[in-house]
């Protein structure tokens, strides 16, 4: 009878980063691990704990801590990227159907201006919260 093959001889040669929980070579992460460029950093005790309780959070296999942070900047770089703007085509069909569904909701026992006058502060958004958006051009000061 033959013993099975150890899992172990299947990562020889493969950095540690290449090898997921169960010995599976991930040659994705071998290739990315060869273009890495190594950085050192230094954390609080705390946001190491933090770090940790989100691993321990996420669905198996467990991340290692340097995959886990690698994943949390990726995150938080995808949330700082600027929005991709939309073209003149598509914001006005999405105007048109915003002014259908307003319409459709609104109520018809007010007079026409205001009904109007309703629908505007619906697309324009409150004035308190139009410096945020990103797709109006800023007011001039």
């Amino acid at each position: 009878m033959k013993q099975p093959k150890s899992t172990s001889r299947a990562t020889l040669g493969h950095p540690p980063a290449a090898t997921g929980r169960d010995g599976a070579i991930d040659f994705a992460a071998k290739d990315e691990a060869a273009s890495a460029e190594r950085v050192v950093l230094e954390m609080p005790p705390d946001e190491l704990e933090s770090i940790d309780a989100w691993v321990k959070a996420q669905p198996a296999p467990r991340l290692s801590r340097a995959d886990a942070i690698r994943r949390l900047v990726k995150q938080a770089l995808a949330v700082v990227q600027a929005p991709q703007k939309r073209s003149k085509k598509a914001a006005s069909k999405a105007r048109e159907m915003a002014d259908q569904e307003i319409d459709r909701l609104g109520d018809a026992s007010l007079p026409a201006d205001e009904r109007e006058r309703r629908k505007r502060r619906l697309t324009k958004g409150p004035t308190e919260f139009r410096d945020m958006r990103g797709d109006l051009p800023k007011p001039k000061r």
